[in-house]
């Protein structure tokens, strides 16, 4: 006879598409992740028409319910914001594994950015330090770089995405002001 008391061990792989690329767990992504959860049991087995059975939720609480089978071969996950699979195996003889989860974070969010100062079509008696001042955010993954141009110029980068002054030449100008968050939306 023989004794099994060994839980089946279950694996996810995270992808993040267009490109297929691997998605590591708890990082932000601007894309859906697609999840694979398989299963290997060393000892009796299990049904793997069953198991893996899998759960999603944004508070890592749920219970493993869904086949893996039931929605294809992959997991789509595509909900704005901090989700989480959680997913477990149980043998024939009901070793179970316990339950595991990771973390999927989607930010597919363009950055908040309001230019304060100046307004538009504003008439100004001055052409030195003028003040650029702005307002900047991202709720999800966090802003990451700020940057503006006067007519289409070259760049300039805002350390810290701070509000600054700036120079102009006589006649009429287009400020640019950009916003970028940590998975490169750009407002």
């Amino acid at each position: 006879f023989l004794v099994d008391t060994t839980p089946p061990v279950t694996t996810a792989t995270m992808t993040s598409p267009p490109n297929g690329a691997s998605y590591t767990n708890n990082t932000w992504t601007n894309q859906n992740v697609s999840v694979d959860i398989l299963s290997f049991d060393a000892g009796i087995d299990f049904d793997n028409i069953v198991y893996p059975k899998y759960c999603l939720d944004t508070t890592n609480t749920c219970t493993p319910n869904i086949n893996r089978w039931a929605n294809g071969v992959y997991i789509i996950i595509s909900t704005q914001g901090i989700s989480y699979i959680r997913y477990q195996s149980i043998d024939y003889l009901g070793n179970a594994e316990t339950i595991k989860s990771r973390t999927i974070k989607i930010d597919k969010i363009l950055p908040n950015l309001n230019i304060l100062f100046p307004t538009n079509f504003a008439n100004l008696t001055y052409k030195t330090s003028i003040p650029l001042n702005f307002s900047a955010s991202d709720s999800e993954s966090g802003l990451s770089s700020c940057w503006y141009n006067l007519d289409n110029g070259t760049n300039i980068t805002l350390l810290n995405c701070q509000n600054t002054t700036f120079n102009i030449t006589g006649g009429s100008h287009i400020l640019y002001l950009y916003a970028n968050d940590s998975v490169n939306n750009v407002k």
